[in-house]
């Protein structure tokens, strides 16, 4: 039974988030999803870059296990009616957001890392434009676009060299085999028809790596279409170092190896079809 200092409390806070003047939205059109890791020391700048981001409809962080306060942080900045914060214990990357992307009710949900800084507030109204102008359009990428990444471990088979893949994100878009969050914008109705994150790829608690690159290739086989955009709007893990690969660091190349060999055995006899959608895509076919 409540005491009367409890009843207080929640008598103020009550009256504390109404006087903040937002409402809950039942219908967001847009979401970001936030991977978080022991990144205390930029939650307050991430929250202030989304707060700042024309069309971010609802915040979702994904709380993996940290243990330098970033759960205590994220709690303090948190506090719209569409702000919502998971605590999961070290599950990793596929299957937090993959819990995020089921719980939104958004057309369309964007992945970005807890050590990115947001330094461009029109990034999403833009990628936004783009779903729209492209109803195929299943997967946009703002880090780096790929055209044949995996090539350099199939070279046996294809005979071609490899082309490396696009420079960081520019303002010119075009459709290519895959891109890595983030920002990873994905289409949530065509992520669900085709039946999401891989799980194959890493088992709870491991790192995911190359997740967000096979996801773009089933999009593509199932007709969907991916594409890369953005002006670099974003400082992030190749600066910090990533915490998870650092926590991880002891297996990192163990899984690097495993996702190489998953990916390339997967889609090695489809990548000749993949290429050709893309150059049709960008009208080159």
């Amino acid at each position: 039974m409540m005491n009367d200092d409890t009843i207080r409390k929640i008598k103020e806070r009550k009256k504390y988030l109404a006087n903040l003047g937002y409402e809950y939205n039942e219908s967001p059109k847009m979401s970001v999803i936030v991977t978080s890791f022991n990144q205390k020391g930029n939650i307050r700048n991430l929250v202030q870059g989304l707060r700042q981001t024309k069309g971010v409809d609802e915040i979702i962080v994904c709380e993996d296990g940290s243990v330098d306060g970033s759960l205590e942080e994220w709690d303090r900045w948190l506090e719209r009616p569409n702000d919502i914060l998971l605590r999961l214990n070290d599950l990793h990357e596929i299957r937090s957001t993959d819990r995020a992307i089921r719980m939104t009710r958004s057309d369309i949900c964007c992945i970005v890392q807890d050590d990115d800084e947001i330094k461009h507030h029109s990034w999403v109204e833009e990628a936004l434009a783009l779903f729209d102008q492209d109803e195929k359009l299943g997967v946009v990428g703002g880090m780096y676009g790929y055209h044949n990444f995996f090539e350099d471990m199939i070279v046996q088979w294809s005979g071609r060299k490899r082309n490396r893949p696009s420079a960081k994100a520019s303002n010119k878009f075009s459709y290519v085999e895959h891109v890595n969050v983030g920002p990873y914008f994905i289409r949530k109705k065509y992520f669900d028809e085709i039946g999401g994150w891989d799980f194959g790829i890493s088992k709870p608690g491991e790192m995911g790596m190359g997740f967000d690159h096979e996801l773009c290739y089933r999009m593509w086989l199932n007709d969907y279409r991916v594409g890369h955009y953005f002006p670099y709007q974003f400082l992030n893990d190749e600066q910090t170092g990533s915490t998870y690969a650092v926590a991880g660091m002891d297996k990192r190349s163990t899984q690097m190896k495993f996702m190489e060999n998953y990916i390339v055995e997967g889609y090695k006899d489809k990548l000749t079809e993949i290429q050709k959608m893309v150059r049709f895509a960008n009208g080159k076919e």
